[in-house]
């Protein structure tokens, strides 16, 4: 028996958005199981914990496949969970509770909070490139992300055959996508910059971020 086209197609669709769903879901779980340990007293130990990063990890890792499999649906609902869960919650436990403790002993600390500060910044720039290139078949932006030295046919993401509101919808989930990287990379910046003391880096992300698009800003 023949399976018609169209039919085919939509039984791929249909598996693609359950696969979505699924991981969309599985994303959410392990985001309640970092909550739990990032609570408690025991907070400050926990967060840079080698069972706390492999989690983190395999969050950060699942984020990213909704990223780019769904980046109209899923990817806009799991980009500020990531944020929160991977960067930002671990940095605040840390400023919270670092006075708690004596310098001396909190070396070890003070160490894996600046490994995971460049870790952050490390995943984020790696979005941004990729979503620069997803961007790029529809909308050029080369004039814009210029530091990017990615802009060739071989680096670009391949245009997929889809609907003009579709490809409208991908544009505007992709710009946004990019302004939140862009802010992320700024606050990463400011964070390393109490150890670097360049506050400039910071600035150009927070610039660049209200130059792509003014009316959300930062």
């Amino acid at each position: 028996m023949v399976i018609p086209q169209s039919q085919a197609t939509s039984n791929e669709s249909r598996l693609e958005l359950d696969k979505n769903k699924k991981n969309y879901i599985n994303a959410l779980t392990l985001s309640k199981r970092l909550s739990d340990r990032y609570s408690g007293h025991q907070a400050l130990k926990n967060i840079f914990h080698p069972e706390t990063c492999r989690l983190r990890d395999k969050f950060k890792q699942m984020c990213e496949t909704l990223l780019f499999d769904d980046s109209i649906d899923y990817g806009l609902k799991i980009i500020d969970l990531l944020w929160r869960k991977a960067a930002y919650e671990p940095i605040q436990i840390f400023k919270r509770y670092r006075q708690d403790y004596d310098e001396s002993t909190i070396v070890d600390v003070q160490i894996s909070y600046r490994m995971h500060l460049l870790s952050v910044f490390g995943f984020y720039s790696n979005l941004l490139i990729k979503f620069v290139s997803m961007i790029k078949p529809y909308r050029n932006m080369s004039h814009f992300f210029d530091f990017i030295q990615l802009f060739n046919e071989n680096k670009c993401i391949a245009a997929v055959n889809i609907t003009t509101t579709k490809v409208d919808n991908l544009i505007e989930s992709l710009l946004k996508l990019l302004h939140k990287c862009l802010v992320c990379l700024g606050d990463i910046s400011r964070y390393l910059s109490e150890y670097d003391g360049c506050i400039q880096t910071a600035e150009k992300y927070y610039t660049m971020a209200v130059l792509l698009d003014p009316e959300i800003g930062l």
